[in-house]
């Protein structure tokens, strides 16, 4: 089968997901951090569910692209890493996403028993 136009050359794929690679690894790493920092303290809330709806909606955007290209016919070089950036971009930062409110609830329950603690004396 000849495929349709490809999306970009071969030639070009490994400079495209480097950098894209990259920029989710930073992109991961930072929301980590953020989470690490931020939730166990009860903060940051808008902060961190916006790096997580941002992450969510860019990896989706990724796998559906893979999609939609491995569909129309596009060559392996094209849909094999979208849907492997957007995959391990969903995969990577999805169970998180899962534990964050109950993080934060257990924040919320440290500070009022620290409250409590600080009333008693």
């Amino acid at each position: 089968m000849n495929p349709i136009n490809e999306w970009w050359p071969i030639q070009s794929t490994g400079l495209i997901f480097g950098i894209a690679g990259a920029a989710a690894g930073l992109l991961g790493g930072l929301y980590g951090t953020l989470c690490g920092l931020l939730v166990p303290r009860g903060k940051g809330k808008p902060i961190v569910y916006g790096m997580l709806a941002m992450i969510v909606v860019i990896g989706a955007a990724s796998v559906m692209a893979g999609m939609i290209a491995l569909l129309i016919g596009q060559p392996r070089h094209v849909f094999q890493w979208l849907l492997l950036v957007g995959g391990v971009m969903l995969v990577s930062t999805l169970p998180s996403g899962l534990m964050i409110p109950k993080w934060y609830r257990q924040a919320e329950q440290r500070r009022l028993e620290a409250t409590e603690l600080r009333k008693s004396y």
